[in-house]
């Protein structure tokens, strides 16, 4: 009898997708952002967020139009949650690397997410 590993499949892109919003912010490398409040907001908030809308709900015979709602969803909502963090927490703080930031966490989830469809 074999071993199927599927149930594995959306833990690890979880773990995948909170990995890269991490890493992107330690490449950018703002030490504004580099604290364990800031990364903790964005990896819960992402976690949230995902579940809210069953983003990673996502299976062989899903659409591409559907993935693509998804991530519109998921991004607009992410973006939402992403400043507010500014306005909340560092309110008068000027921070250059934002945008670039949001720009790549954004751009490389909807990356990864059409790879893992293809494959």
């Amino acid at each position: 009898m074999k071993k199927r590993y599927s149930y594995l499949i959306k833990p690890l892109q979880i773990i995948i997708d909170v990995l890269f919003i991490n890493i992107i912010v330690y490449f950018i490398q703002d030490f504004q952002f580099l604290n364990i409040f800031f990364l903790s907001y964005i990896s819960f908030f992402w976690l949230i967020t995902s579940h809210f809308f069953g983003f990673y709900k996502v299976y062989r015979y899903t659409s591409i139009f559907k993935i693509i709602s998804l991530l519109c969803k998921q991004g607009l909502l992410f973006t939402l949650g992403y400043f507010s963090y500014f306005g909340i927490f560092t309110e008068g703080i000027v921070v250059n690397n934002q945008f670039l930031i949001l720009t790549y966490i954004v751009f490389s989830i909807s990356v990864v997410k059409f790879l893992w469809l293809l494959f």
